[in-house]
């Protein structure tokens, strides 16, 4: 019986030149990340803590916040870190506190997050319009009457004209000829 021939990566080979590359790159990872943790215990220690997420979730979001007007996702953070605060930093109290009404407020817009988070991912899930917003220009109209549908559905949902208003703006497949 004859076996089936297997090319070898020769010497030269770029199948072989790729896989050293790849060998070395990790090389110099795993070197870099030994002599991080020879030169700054502390700082190894802090990557290696169990909570090191809630500690570091809020600081990316700072960058851009109020250009994007994204005050919602910082605060959810904040909110974590407040509840978590106890259980990692035992000597510092926690730098704010959240009053009653603040919090009945965010638990709102967690709910209306939550709804229209929902309701997109239902517009996905029945192909009419897909996560992203983009879609073919023959797939264009029912899309856009899609849509405007559930657009208006979470529109009147609102309690107010205030609360209509931001429910408008927050929506997020705008159509380009509303």
């Amino acid at each position: 019986m004859l076996a089936p021939v297997v090319s070898q990566p020769t010497r030269n080979s770029p199948e072989k030149s790729n896989r050293n590359e790849e060998v070395n790159k990790t090389a110099i990872a795993l070197n870099h990340y030994q002599r991080l943790r020879l030169e700054n215990e502390l700082r190894w220690a802090t990557l290696g803590l169990h909570n090191f997420s809630v500690l570091t979730d809020p600081i990316p979001l700072l960058c851009g916040l109020w250009r994007r007007n994204d005050v919602f996702t910082l605060r959810q953070a904040l909110v974590d870190l407040e509840v978590t605060w106890n259980k990692v930093v035992l000597t510092v109290p926690f730098p704010t506190k959240f009053t009653v009404k603040e919090q009945e407020l965010y638990d709102k817009e967690l709910e209306n997050v939550e709804a229209l988070r929902d309701l997109v991912q239902l517009l996905d899930a029945q192909n009419l319009v897909p996560l992203g917003g983009m879609v073919r220009p023959q797939h264009y109209e029912m899309a856009s009457n899609a849509n405007n549908t559930f657009r208006e559905a979470f529109i009147n949902e609102a309690e107010s004209e205030s609360e209509r208003a931001l429910y408008a703006q927050v929506w997020p497949y705008q159509d380009q000829e509303s």
